[in-house]
């Protein structure tokens, strides 16, 4: 998160935000990097909007350039088959293997030189991972693809688990390939046995409880910002079904709530605000959506835009007057006078 002008959040875009390792995400990049250990096959990671899924790309991606026993590409899914092959082989290691050529090159040849890469990296000792993000609006076609490069050279059947014989060295040069997609693509891909008999794993990323929640609230906080009551966390899950996607702009619109009342703690009477504030004030949906500026806080959206004149009074969206500088915020453990 970055803190504006002292009192608005505006969220990082999921590229540049820390990738904090709340139980089900650690879980979901764990059980990736132990069946990357494995045979090539497909792995796909499912989940509805906001679940986490492009966070988690991006950490499995970061994690994997750093190990020199793989070769990494990162991209969306993209409509048109020679634009997606092309976006492949533009980012799978380009410093060793140059641009993938001129754009009058067809689908096939394409093909070819991604599984000539790949066998290029297995010569080397490194496996071929490709990651594709947003891949429920693949087409049939990319499908397709993807099912082809998934094939086993030789038309050999899938190799045990043990990883031995001429199966396993067939499958060497196959790449492995991670799907990032929302979950009606899991019942596309079993209507599709040659790519159901080569999915090596299956992961569906589920709501955030409690801890989680407070756990990537604290992974994602500017220093200084202020912190979450259990009952504020609890009303966060609630309200946002534990969906990161949702509960994150709550989150800091709550924080900016409470920045603008001087107070050092969320509690549950901030969200309710802010909640109150999601239903009442179209305008504060409109900014929440923008991606080119920041989320105004309660008192914000109660004053007249622009207006900055001394005379005006800040309140919050139950209309009553804030005090912006001190005020009766929650006790915080450690201030004088607690109970």
């Amino acid at each position: 998160m970055t803190l504006l002008s002292g009192t608005s959040w505006l969220p990082e875009p999921a590229a540049q935000a820390p990738f904090v390792r709340t139980a089900v995400h650690g879980a979901a990049l764990d059980a990736l990097r132990a069946a990357l250990g494995g045979q090539p096959g497909l792995a796909l990671v499912s989940g509805g909007p906001g679940t986490g899924k492009t966070a988690l790309a991006h950490a499995l991606t970061t994690t994997l350039a750093a190990d020199p026993a793989y070769a990494v590409t990162e991209v969306a899914a993209t409509r048109g088959d020679l634009r997606l092959l092309r976006a492949l082989l533009a980012t799978l290691d380009d410093a060793q293997f140059g641009s993938p050529g001129s754009p009058g090159r067809s689908g096939l040849e394409l093909l070819t030189e991604l599984r000539a890469r790949a066998t290029a990296f297995a010569d080397a000792g490194r496996r071929a991972v490709l990651l594709l993000d947003n891949a429920q609006t693949l087409t049939g076609s990319q499908l397709e693809i993807v099912r082809s490069l998934l094939a086993i050279p030789g038309g050999q059947a899938s190799p045990s688990a043990s990883g031995t014989g001429e199966g396993a060295s067939n499958t060497a040069t196959t790449p492995t390939i991670v799907l990032f997609a929302r979950p009606e693509l899991r019942d596309r891909i079993a209507r599709r046995g040659g790519l159901a008999s080569r999915r090596i794993v299956s992961i569906t990323l589920t709501p955030l409880d409690r801890d989680d929640l407070g756990t990537l609230l604290r992974g994602r906080a500017a220093p200084g910002a202020p912190s979450f009551s259990a009952a504020a966390l609890d009303a966060l899950v609630v309200a946002s079904h534990g969906i990161p996607g949702r509960a994150v702009p709550l989150a800091m619109a709550a924080q900016g709530e409470a920045l603008a009342r001087g107070w050092e703690q969320v509690d549950e009477r901030i969200v309710a605000t802010v909640l109150a504030g999601e239903a009442a004030l179209p305008v504060a949906e409109t900014w929440a959506s923008a991606a080119t500026g920041p989320r105004p806080t309660a008192t914000q959206a109660r004053l007249p835009f622009g207006d900055d004149s001394p005379d005006t009074v800040p309140r919050g969206i139950s209309g009553a007057p804030l005090a912006l500088r001190g005020g009766e915020p929650p006790a915080v453990a450690g201030e004088e006078g607690e109970a």
